[in-house]
């Protein structure tokens, strides 16, 4: 083109068609970029927090059987002391009954029934705090864990009764000579500080009894009854339902479903463990 020309129009027009060719381009370049990076880190927060729950479970249920096994030491300790193996091999129901109230009130407060049991008799003797079920009522229950201590051996399960769930323990009971005259039967209580002391930082828990909430670490009851609500769409914790995505108000969680001691005839109860990633979500 000569020094001074006009500029073709021509050009122009397959210059603007160029650029907008390559504007098309590079503006959903960022967006889709963004959109990219979003999905790895949240992927990954979920991956953290599915990590974080495995670790939880695991300690969960390990804590939880190492109480057991601190009340089954504790409650053997209880039946060699000499006063109790006199008693045991009284045939006396009033003594007994005398021996475990005091029993009760030297234990702590989540330890709340208290049963003495002969292989011939069944039940002899039973104390209970106030609101506990009644010592007939928890020896049908707990039937299946007593006959193992009255078998010689020591015992321990968990069930759910009266909306509460309750570590069982029971313990073989022998006279002076070494001869066996029944078991003793202990129930304790989980309650909610007991659990909340099981779980792991920056996690929640929920307990199952039948379906409904019997303990929750949740402060307010309407969260823990919409991840229940979650849990039961997802099947309640069945195959390919033990690991969901679940909110409860407004806070996003990954959580696991799972049970726990369903041993010797004993149903055991539910649990659903939750880890939150609403702070890393927040932070994106």
């Amino acid at each position: 083109m000569r020094p001074g020309a006009p500029h073709s129009p021509f050009r122009f027009s397959v210059q603007a068609k160029v650029l907008l060719v390559v504007l098309r381009f590079l503006v959903p370049v960022p967006a889709v970029t963004m959109w990219i990076v979003d999905d790895r880190l949240g992927r990954q927060m979920r991956e953290e927090a599915r990590q974080t729950l495995e670790t939880a479970e695991a300690v969960f249920r390990k804590s939880l059987d190492a109480r057991a096994d601190n009340f089954l030491s504790r409650y053997r300790s209880v039946v060699g002391e000499a006063r109790f193996k006199v008693t045991a091999s009284l045939p006396d129901a009033k003594t007994m009954s005398r021996l475990l109230r005091d029993l009760a009130a030297n234990s702590p407060g989540d330890h709340e029934v208290f049963l003495f049991s002969k292989p011939t008799e069944g039940l002899v003797a039973g104390e209970r705090r106030e609101l506990a079920p009644e010592p007939a009522v928890f020896a049908r229950a707990a039937a299946s864990v007593t006959a193992a201590a009255l078998a010689g051996g020591q015992a321990t399960g968990s069930l759910g009764i009266d909306g509460h769930v309750y570590n069982v323990v029971a313990v073989p009971v022998e006279n002076e000579q070494g001869e066996p005259q029944g078991a003793l039967t202990v129930g304790v209580r989980l309650g909610v500080e007991a659990f909340r002391e099981l779980r792991l930082p920056g996690t929640e828990v929920l307990l199952l009894i039948e379906g409904r909430i019997a303990a929750s670490s949740f402060n307010a009851a309407d969260r823990a009854e919409s991840v229940r609500r979650q849990f039961d769409a997802v099947g309640g914790g069945a195959v390919g339902g033990r690991v969901f995505a679940a909110e409860a108000g407004g806070e996003h969680f990954l959580a696991l479903g799972g049970d726990y001691g369903a041993r010797r005839g004993l149903p055991g109860f539910r649990y659903v463990l939750l880890s939150s990633y609403e702070p890393r979500l927040r932070a994106l």
